[in-house]
């Protein structure tokens, strides 16, 4: 059995909930009602590599925007310098984890990460 990782998983309806769930590829993909994945990696605030899971073809599959998801990645993103496309945002559910060990395994978010996760949620909420 593969061992759970903590995960944040957010919503475009606003739903939101920090989670502990399986990175095993057919179990994590479950999430997105089992379509292909990608992950775009960043920094947290608190300096952890974190990966943004999404839908891999949520746009075209026209899925909700996901405007907390969308901001939170652009808020991480500027850490590294880098900015998203003028109008690009995310779409579907999406699941924010750790970024990756040393053999390439996905890890779980830190408890700083998920302090920030939920303190951004609770502000985009305000």
């Amino acid at each position: 059995m593969t061992p759970t990782i903590r995960a944040a998983i957010v919503q475009p309806n606003g739903d939101f909930i920090v989670d502990d769930i399986d990175p095993e590829y057919r179990k994590f993909t479950q999430h997105f009602g089992g379509a292909s994945i990608e992950a775009l990696s960043t920094t947290s605030d608190s300096g952890q590599a974190v990966t943004f899971w999404i839908d891999e073809e949520g746009k075209f599959k026209a899925l909700a925007r996901n405007g907390e998801a969308t901001a939170l990645l652009k808020q991480w993103l500027a850490h590294d310098g880098r900015v998203m496309r003028e109008g690009d945002v995310l779409a579907g559910t999406v699941v924010i984890t750790g970024g990756f060990d040393d053999e390439g395994q996905t890890v779980g978010l830190s408890e700083e990460s998920v302090a920030e996760v939920e303190e951004f949620h609770r502000g985009w909420h305000r």
